[in-house]
């Protein structure tokens, strides 16, 4: 993690690494980001699980940094074999993309009429 920037607790910690992960989670990959990843997720399993486990006593806090250092191994697993991967990382976990949805509106021979509105 960035020798600048010190967490105050560990969602805060939590919080820093999800807005650096959204940074890269949809860019090339390449070696370089695959060593950043994979430090991000030591930093998740040697760091923050342990304190948020020992010292703030937060079990489910230590939780969800697990399953966030999951979620980041196993996207590089999908995006290193070429699979679709999630664009977006959100409540400190990867969300895949909803396919849109459109919306389009029915003609006017569709609608009910009333009896002014019929053609005769």
């Amino acid at each position: 993690m960035n020798n600048q920037y010190q967490p105050q607790n560990t969602k805060d910690a939590l919080r820093y690494l999800e807005k650096l992960v959204n940074q890269y989670l949809n860019a090339p990959l390449t070696p370089e980001i695959i060593a950043y990843n994979q430090k991000q997720i030591n930093y998740l399993r040697q760091q923050v699980i342990p304190v948020a486990q020992q010292q703030e006593h937060n079990p489910q806090r230590a939780q969800q940094a697990a399953l966030m250092a999951q979620q980041l191994a196993q996207w590089q697993t999908q995006k290193l074999a070429g699979l679709p991967t999630p664009t977006k990382m959100r409540h400190f976990k990867l969300e895949t993309p909803h396919p849109v949805k459109y919306q389009h509106q029915r003609g006017k021979s569709a609608q009910p009429g009333n009896y002014r509105a019929q053609h005769r």
